[in-house]
Formats: structure tokens, sequence, C-alpha cells
């Protein structure tokens, strides 16, 4: 899957989560849904910064999923511990 460039260097979680949406439906590779491959792409770029991404970042990335699930038509719940 092709994201567009900068795509994480974006001010609002809204913009991310609605490129990495639009990157992840015109992506003839993916393997999972549309769901999955946009958490799988967000998750990854988290983890992937690891202790280099800034507080503010990791939040705005963890919005960025919450959007992403509302956008690719999946409400946000969270799981009982």
């Amino acid at each position: 899957m092709d994201l567009e460039p900068g795509v994480f260097k974006k001010q609002s979680a809204e913009a991310i989560a609605k490129s990495v949406l639009g990157s992840v439906r015109k992506s003839r590779r993916r393997k999972g849904t549309v769901l999955s491959s946009g958490i799988s792409m967000l998750t990854y770029y988290s983890n992937r910064g690891g202790t280099k991404l800034s507080p503010t970042q990791r939040r705005k990335i963890q919005v960025a999923k919450n959007k992403y699930r509302k956008l690719a038509g999946e409400p946000h719940t969270r799981r009982k511990q």
C-alpha cells in the first residue's frame, strides 16, 4: 500500500485518518479488510517510531485510529479488561 508522502506530518488526526483511508481504498495490494489494513498501517507507524515519537504525536496517532474506525464504518469500542 502506498501512502501519500508526509501523511503522518499532517496537523490533524482526522486528516491523517482520511489520507490513510483513501490510500487503503485505492490499493490493490492489501491483504485484509479496509479497516484492518488502515489500523495496521497506523499501528506500524506508531510502533516503528518508538521512543522518538513525541507524546503529542503518539496521541495524534491514537486519535487518528479512532477516527479511522469511524470513517471505515466501525465504531470504536473499548475492550473490557
